[in-house]
């Protein structure tokens, strides 16, 4: 069921090369799924960090309990909760991560603004995201074969889901400024 999800591990692995590795770091990973990119982020950081992953699903975390049972880690702890509330303190954290979690997220700008309250000050903030070309040439044949068979009204919807679930750059960049980052 996982090792490296195929579809976001290129993602991650350009994630991992962008943190900032701090022995004594405080990181958070938001929507960590099977513990990609979290478990490898603090096993190449050490044990003097101290790891948190919180995700809406519960096998997940289940199967990141499992992980780090077998990895022996003892500096992560993971939470069932969502990303626009985060049960942590103001300040609390020197880097916080989404490996293209923030396209399933409800609320964009809770979760930025959630996510700037408990950023220290200087923090490292690093997410990865499907843009709205993702996959443009499987949505191209998509609308294709949707027109041919007269489902314009699925069409639509597809639209839609595009627009809701992938952003375009513009509109992060604009949200990230107006939650502070």
């Amino acid at each position: 069921m996982d090792e490296l999800p195929l579809w976001s591990a290129p993602f991650g692995l350009k994630l991992l090369e962008t943190i900032r590795m701090n022995a004594h770091s405080k990181m958070l990973d938001i929507g960590f799924g099977f513990g990609f990119p979290l478990l490898e982020a603090v096993m190449r950081i050490g044990e003097h960090a101290k790891a948190f992953g919180i995700d809406p699903w519960e096998l997940a975390i289940e199967w990141t309990n499992e992980k780090i049972k077998y990895y022996g880690l003892k500096n992560v702890e993971v939470v069932k909760g969502g990303a626009g509330d985060l049960p942590y303190a103001t300040d609390f954290f020197d880097l916080i991560m989404l490996n293209n979690s923030i396209n399933n997220v409800s609320v964009i700008p809770a979760t930025l603004a959630e996510c700037y309250r408990v950023a220290k000050p200087g923090a490292q903030f690093v997410f990865t995201m499907n843009l709205d070309t993702s996959m443009k040439e499987f949505y191209k044949v998509f609308r294709k074969v949707l027109k041919e068979k007269g489902l314009h009204e699925a069409i639509e919807q597809l639209n839609a889901h595009i627009y809701e679930k992938r952003k375009q750059v513009k509109y992060m960049k604009k949200r990230m400024k107006k939650s502070g980052f």
